[in-house]
């Protein structure tokens, strides 16, 4: 009984440890968005697969645009929309889905001075 114990006490600690380093692991490389500019907007990738091909969908209050890219070895892409204008004050949503199963999103929320009276 007590080696039971004893061995089921160590699967439980290696589980955990394991646990902890893959999700550290996994959430260092994690796919992740960043507005680069605004004048046009430019939007910059991270984390995702090697050569995984990217819709990057840009959504508006009243219109959407779509781009598809392809992320380098590195994991990295970057995605212009020259047709959209994005305003200080324009409240946006961007959502990049890649091919392998990469996923990350990005909102701009509208800020406190922008607020309508």
């Amino acid at each position: 009984m007590r080696r039971t114990l004893v061995v089921l006490a160590l699967v439980l600690t290696l589980a955990s440890a394991l646990s902890s380093m893959l999700g550290s692991a996994l959430a260092a490389g994690s796919p992740r968005l960043r507005a680069v500019s605004t004048e046009p907007l430019v939007v910059r990738g991270t984390g995702f697969q090697r050569a995984e091909r990217v819709r990057v969908r840009l959504t508006l209050s009243d219109a959407s645009f779509l781009r598809v890219v392809r992320a380098t070895r590195a994991g990295t892409f970057r995605a212009t929309f020259t047709t959209a204008t994005v305003g200080k004050c324009s409240t946006f949503m961007i959502l990049a889905r890649g091919n392998l199963g990469s996923r990350a999103t990005l909102r701009h929320p509208v800020f406190i001075d922008c607020a309508q009276p």
